[in-house]
């Protein structure tokens, strides 16, 4: 996953902005998710700015706050899609099995299967990275949800 270059669409008569189409916005969304999600997981909350992921993204920093109210809640968005991986990869898999051994050797596996896919290539240990601020209670609220879901899963297995 790499953050990809993000062009501005302007009208050719004027020098004024032009409102993007649906899949042009669509595409600034992703982009700036890419690049946050990459930031973040390398660096960590407290590592990254809104200038950070704009910049990284090719965008203005009111990009940024069109499509996110700010820093938390872009970061939430991004531990919510670390959070998919770990399900896609390692909780559902365990779930699934009925027998609590094959539902360890999944949770290796999931294990094994999570740090190769590709869009975690550029790291995660960001995100274990404890933020200084103490003033953070929804992106608090969101990690301890998924570690007391994630516990819940692994004992029942």
């Amino acid at each position: 996953m790499g953050c990809s270059a993000h062009s501005s669409a302007i009208s050719p008569q004027s020098n004024r902005m032009s409102r993007k189409s649906a899949a042009d916005q669509a595409a600034t969304l992703d982009t700036i998710r890419s690049c946050a999600f990459q930031l973040f997981g390398t660096y960590g909350y407290d590592g990254v700015s809104i200038g950070a992921i704009a910049k990284a993204s090719s965008l203005s920093k009111g990009a940024m706050y069109w499509h996110f109210q700010g820093k938390d809640a872009l970061y939430i968005d991004c531990l919510h899609r670390l959070h998919g991986y770990f399900d896609q990869h390692i909780l559902e898999p365990v779930q699934a099995q009925q027998d609590p051994i094959q539902g360890i050797l999944m949770f290796f596996h999931g294990i094994a299967s999570l740090v190769k896919d590709e869009a975690l290539e550029q790291g995660v240990a960001g995100y274990w990275m404890r933020s200084s601020r103490s003033d953070l209670p929804a992106i608090d609220a969101v990690q301890r949800a998924f570690e007391e879901r994630t516990t819940r899963i692994v004992r029942d297995t």
